[in-house]
């Protein structure tokens, strides 16, 4: 279904986006058997791409990141080729600047929006368990909460459980692990012999080497593949980057700062975004300006130390919404209620307004739109101290917002708890940076700005 929607939807957006041009253009001799032969050959050409990618196999289906980024390499490699051809036949009418531009412009997002639609919609299914594409045995060792969460896993990859089997717990433990493996087998084949399935699970603990090491030779006398599902210990410790070795598979468990086409690709974001902002938001910038002034005079602006990227201290600006200036070696965290808050320090507080400098701060390259929060030198200094992974935080740029802060882990941290929560975010979100995941924390944070409850 999804390779049929990558073909229909790329092939009908590109003709339609051609035959757009055409009439509001100046005349132009249409070829109509040129359009027809460029939106196909688009269609088939995406098409082609993710299937030699593998991404219309049923472990890949699902996986957003994965699938929109594949989706953007077979788009740019159509555009090669629909530019090589245009070179090569010399079909300027056609493949004129403006054609092609809107082609793949807003073709593009259109045959990108349906594709992505068709995911999620899947992946709803899947989850609903009101689509299956494969069917399988699962072998689990624990409690029901384990069963409940493989069969969860398969499910949402659209694999029906056929049948199940728990291991004998009591066997293995005085020993006759033999016993357990032999049952096990006989109750996969069993359930094969009634009904049909493709593949044996197993979620067993990959501590359990004895375990495993008879069950596996038990479960090859039958005709199907066996995978080991990833227990809660190993799991994090394979979630990353797999490099093949000479003789040997590595798993990359701490990742390094983003790539450099990653960077380059989000500092123009930055740069656009930001340059974009501080032009439109002037007027607002001027009254704010003048609102700081007239209530609680001068200094307009409050610019604290912070550390960035590899530890780099920069100044951090911001709207002054308080009567302190504290930026020395014990910053009080800001409460809710704080008397040291202006009366329209609450109000630029409570809004998020007092961040709009930091504007200034993205174009300097200081901090990036997104990205961990900054804090100040005297919290880094304390938290550091005290949580492990805290320093992780400034293997990239930090960000006006962040995703710790648009699910809710912003303002005041009493406990160490708290922050530990904002820290895993921040790891998490360093750990599957992608642009789209920026564009979605910005738009969460907008939607959030006037409503966050945390603001104060």
């Amino acid at each position: 279904m999804l390779a049929a929607v990558d073909f229909l939807s790329v092939t009908v957006f590109v003709a339609s986006s051609i035959l757009i041009y055409a009439k509001i253009s100046v005349p132009v001799v249409l070829q109509l058997g040129d359009i027809i032969a460029l939106s196909t050959a688009s269609g088939g050409m995406v098409f082609l791409v993710l299937l030699l990618q593998g991404r219309y196999q049923l472990h890949n289906i699902v996986l957003r990141r994965i699938q929109l980024i594949s989706f953007l390499q077979a788009w740019g490699i159509c555009i090669l080729l629909a530019l090589w051809a245009a070179f090569l036949t010399k079909t300027s009418a056609t493949f004129s600047r403006g054609a092609m531009s809107l082609a793949f412009g807003p073709g593009f997002l259109l045959a990108l929006g349906c594709r992505m639609a068709v995911v999620e919609g899947i992946r709803r299914l899947f989850l609903e368990r009101r689509l299956t594409l494969a069917s399988a045995f699962l072998i689990y060792a624990g409690d029901a909460e384990d069963k409940v969460e493989a069969a969860g896993a398969l499910a949402a990859n659209g694999i029906a459980i056929t049948g199940l089997h728990q291991l004998d717990t009591v066997a293995v433990a005085r020993g006759d692990v033999e016993l357990a493996a032999i049952e096990a087998a006989q109750a996969a084949q069993q359930t094969l012999l009634a009904e049909r399935y493709d593949t044996i699970y197993l979620a067993v603990p990959w501590v359990e080497g004895a375990v495993l090491a008879r069950l596996l030779p038990a479960l090859s006398r039958l005709p199907l593949p066996v995978l080991l599902l990833p227990d809660g210990a190993t799991r994090a410790f394979i979630a990353g980057r797999r490099v093949e070795l000479a003789g040997t598979t590595a798993f990359e468990v701490v990742r390094p700062p983003l790539s450099v086409s990653e960077q380059a690709a989000k500092r123009m974001i930055d740069v656009t975004l930001a340059s974009v902002g501080l032009i439109l938001l002037l007027p607002l910038l001027v009254l704010v300006a003048l609102g700081v002034w007239v209530s609680s005079g001068r200094p307009i602006l409050f610019r604290q130390m912070r550390r960035g990227f590899g530890g780099r201290t920069f100044g951090i600006l911001k709207f002054r919404t308080m009567r302190v200036l504290e930026n020395g070696a014990e910053v009080r965290q800001a409460e809710r209620n704080d008397p040291r808050v202006t009366p329209f320090g609450a109000l630029l507080r409570r809004s998020s307004l007092d961040e709009l400098p930091q504007l200034w701060n993205v174009l300097r390259g200081d901090m990036s739109l997104v990205g961990p929060r900054p804090h100040a030198l005297a919290h880094d200094n304390h938290y550091d101290a005290l949580i492990s992974t805290y320093a992780i935080r400034q293997h990239v740029k930090p960000g006006i917002t962040g995703w710790a802060q648009v699910n809710g882990h912003r303002g005041e941290t009493r406990e160490v708890g708290a922050m530990e929560k904002r820290v895993e975010h921040d790891l998490w979100y360093i750990s599957h940076f992608t642009l789209w995941l920026d564009i979605r924390i910005l738009l969460r944070t907008a939607i959030l700005a006037f409503f966050d409850k945390k603001a104060y």
